[in-house]
C-alpha cells in the first residue's frame, strides 16, 4: 500500500516572498500522476494546496496534522510514502538544513527572503 503528501503553495502571506504562477497546478498534475503511475489510491492521497478550504491550505500547522492524520487513519504503514512539494525553499548553509516555505510566514523562509531581496 502506497500514500502521498501532496502541497502546492503559489500564494505567500509574506508580502517579500513572491507569489508563484504554477504550484497549485503542480499539486493537482501530482496527485493525478501519483494515482496513474504509481497505482496510489485516491483515499490514500492528501493534498494541500491554494484556492482550497481553511484546513487543506498549504500552512506548516495543515502539513503536520495531515502527516499525522494520515499516519493515523491508514490501516497499516505505507509500504511507499510520497512527499511531492510545489513552492518556495531555501537551503541554510549555516545549519546544513534546507527548508520549505508555507503559505503563512516562517522565521526561516522570512529572514532568507529579506536576505535573498536585498
Amino acid at each position: 500500500m502506497s500514500a502521498a503528501v501532496i502541497v502546492g503553495c503559489s500564494e505567500y502571506d509574506d508580502p517579500e516572498i513572491a507569489d508563484l504562477d504554477f504550484a497549485y497546478e503542480d499539486a493537482a498534475r501530482a496527485a493525478v500522476m501519483l494515482q496513474t503511475v504509481a497505482g496510489v489510491n485516491p483515499a490514500n492521497i492528501r493534498t494541500l494546496r491554494d484556492q482550497s478550504d481553511q484546513t487543506l491550505l498549504p500552512t506548516r500547522t495543515n502539513l503536520l496534522r495531515v502527516m499525522t492524520s494520515l499516519g493515523r487513519e491508514l490501516p497499516q504503514p505505507p509500504d511507499m510514502l510520497y512527499f511531492f512539494f510545489s513552492g518556495h525553499g531555501f537551503h541554510s548553509p549555516e545549519k546544513d538544513s534546507d527548508y520549505f516555505c508555507s503559505t503563512t510566514p516562517t522565521p526561516h523562509c522570512s529572514k532568507k527572503a529579506r536576505s535573498a531581496s536585498k
